[in-house]
């Protein structure tokens, strides 16, 4: 997939939809007191799922001009998918000639240039320089431009998009979109930990949904977006945390451009197999969430009382694992299964209501593998939140 995630998204499970809480237990003094602001901050949460959870019309594009788009995609060390990504771009249905894909080689050491230029691509190769998606799409965008495009798009390299991808983020650009997110659905190999994800997606496009309805930013997820080429001139990708989409998506807003969601279309990306690559990816998330904080700080006057309330739920709703944990350890079992038994219902009714069929109901079963292991990942991001360290996510087509 793409250099550095992803971006499914930060600090919770999906990044973008945060584990779902019950009431808050009874607790001595501060305990309480923190305990209600989580409570608080995860009915904010769920208020946006419930919006979202309410059926769409079907809608059909505004036919409008054709947008000339260059595709740029990230890639270290993806020889087993690269091709299949480029592919899709160019069997998506939008005129070839409108499109100009560009794979972003960083460093690869294995067949990812020959078989990206094989499929149709340009490659332009990353010899040296820090790791991480960020770093390699302004290296790409530096080197190649944006001038002569209408608008780009963000893809990772074990990325396939659906038929009418492009035609439905352009109708949105040429309703007067600044930038636009796809939903992101799950692809690839099916495991336990596969299926926690697949799971947790459903509960994601309710969310996006739901902030899409109420007028707040669309997350964008690390994959699956565009932003004009005019915009992106003006808000450059100057991030600095290692939750680069998020920490863009406020860039924007704070710049008075809002990004919107592009339902009826998708990305579909696929997830990490493995409990050890999914481990590392939410530990760079949870970091990034952190860093994206401090990096805001600075900037508080200028956000508007939602969007606080929105970045701290992202940052601290998932600290409910820790609190799940502890009532574990202290005989709170039966508030556990509480807790598991809401969240998997509400699984299965966002896949009910966003038309992702049973077997998405029945991946709800394995989400508590990743809300259980949340936990010591979330205390170890807090004690190593500078780290930059980034490491690739394996994919196998």
């Amino acid at each position: 997939m793409a250099v550095g995630r992803d971006r499914p998204g930060a600090g919770g499970l999906h990044r973008g939809a945060p584990p779902l809480v019950v009431a808050a237990p009874e607790g001595p003094g501060v305990i309480r007191h923190l305990l209600a602001i989580l409570t608080l901050l995860g009915l904010w949460v769920t208020g946006l799922i419930l919006v979202g959870l309410v059926p769409s019309l079907p809608r059909r594009w505004r036919t409008g001009p054709l947008l000339r788009f260059r595709v740029f995609i990230p890639a270290h060390n993806e020889e087993a998918v690269i091709a299949a990504a480029v592919r899709s771009v160019y069997e998506s249905g939008y005129p070839a000639d409108w499109l100009d894909v560009v794979v972003l080689a960083d460093r690869c050491t294995d067949a990812t240039v020959a078989r990206a230029r094989a499929a149709g691509a340009r490659v332009v190769e990353r010899t040296s320089g820090p790791a991480g998606k960020a770093h390699v799409l302004r290296y790409g965008f530096a080197r190649v431009g944006i001038d002569d495009v209408d608008a780009i798009v963000v893809l990772d390299a074990d990325n396939q998009v659906a038929p009418g991808f492009f035609e439905a983020l352009a109708a949105r650009l040429a309703e007067g979109a600044s930038a636009v997110q796809a939903p992101v659905l799950p692809r690839g190999r099916r495991t336990p930990v596969s299926a926690a994800y697949w799971a947790l997606s459903a509960l994601h496009h309710a969310y996006q949904r739901g902030r899409q309805r109420l007028g707040l930013p669309v997350l964008l997820g690390g994959t699956g977006w565009a932003v004009r080429a005019d915009v992106l001139r003006r808000v450059p990708l100057a991030t600095v945390s290692l939750v680069e989409d998020l920490e863009y998506t406020w860039l924007l807003a704070l710049a008075g451009h809002r990004v919107v969601y592009a339902e009826g279309t998708a990305t579909y990306d696929e997830k990490p197999a493995r409990l050890a690559d999914s481990i590392r990816q939410r530990l760079r998330w949870a970091r990034g969430q952190w860093q994206l904080l401090a990096a805001l700080v600075p900037r508080w006057r200028q956000l508007r009382p939602a969007w606080v309330v929105d970045l701290l739920s992202h940052a601290l709703v998932p600290w409910w694992t820790v609190v799940l944990w502890g009532h574990l350890f202290t005989g709170g079992a039966g508030w556990l299964l509480s807790y598991l038994s809401d969240t998997t219902l509400w699984v299965a009714v966002a896949t009910v209501a966003g038309g992702l069929g049973l077997r998405g109901v029945l991946d709800g079963v394995f989400l508590p593998i990743l809300t259980l292991t949340q936990a010591p990942i979330l205390v170890w991001s807090l004690l190593t939140w500078r780290s930059q360290e980034w490491v690739r996510t394996p994919h196998w087509g």
